[in-house]
């Protein structure tokens, strides 16, 4: 049979046998939940540590690199204003900047509602394809504060918006397809030309993509 042992973590019921002198059997589940442990410890450090403000000072410096790109931030339509746009809600929610130009500020404030919801799949008013809201929602230690909170949406952004070479095999689709690789070009383009601070954002980004590699897995492409 199996009664409720009232104890907060697992090893506490091996600690208990270990102070009765009980002969214990370490189970996988055990040793797979103090790995878990120890992973979230070390990536909690790292993030607070460097992760966090690396973040939010490229996610700054980005959006004042875009105005400098021809077609950029300060474009009010077609695929600069589409960049702002996205730079600007990542912003937003990495809580980095405060002022949305008025050229974006509508597309901006009808994604918001969304990521904040996280109820499921919706039409991005940005990219105009279906996104998943439901990632947005912060899991595990991202539920600390809202300073994780807030991390955890940033990067979640940053992962997922994506810009497709080729969404479909109509006209219009490769025409899209085009567009949205022509943005994802102006985004490099803004990456090269900006700096956090002294250091070359390039050098930032990679101090930020590295470690997440590492504990996650690298990006899908």
């Amino acid at each position: 049979m199996v009664t409720p042992a009232g104890v907060a973590q697992i090893y506490d019921i091996y600690k208990q046998g270990k102070d009765r002198n009980t002969p214990l059997f370490i189970t996988t589940d055990s040793v797979l939940h103090a790995y878990h442990i120890l992973y979230d410890y070390v990536l909690r450090g790292v993030e607070l540590g460097n992760l966090i403000a690396a973040a939010k000072g490229l996610s700054a410096s980005m959006l004042v690199a875009a105005t400098a790109v021809p077609g950029g931030a300060g474009a009010a339509e077609g695929i600069g204003a589409r960049d702002a746009g996205l730079l600007h809600c990542c912003g937003q929610i990495a809580r980095c900047v405060t002022a949305v130009p008025a050229d974006v500020r509508t597309v901006v404030e009808r994604n918001w509602p969304l990521i904040e919801a996280h109820q499921g799949y919706a039409d991005s008013p940005l990219f105009g394809y279906k996104e998943d809201y439901s990632q947005y929602a912060p899991r595990g230690h991202y539920t600390r504060n809202d300073q994780f909170k807030a991390y955890f949406k940033a990067m979640m952004w940053y992962g997922r918006i994506g810009f497709r070479l080729q969404p479909g095999k109509t006209a219009e689709q490769i025409a899209l397809g085009r567009e949205e690789s022509r943005r994802a070009l102006l985004i490099v383009a803004a990456l090269e030309k900006s700096t956090v601070g002294a250091e070359p954002a390039l050098k930032v980004w990679d101090r930020i993509y590295g470690p997440t590699a590492f504990f996650v897995g690298p990006a899908m492409t």
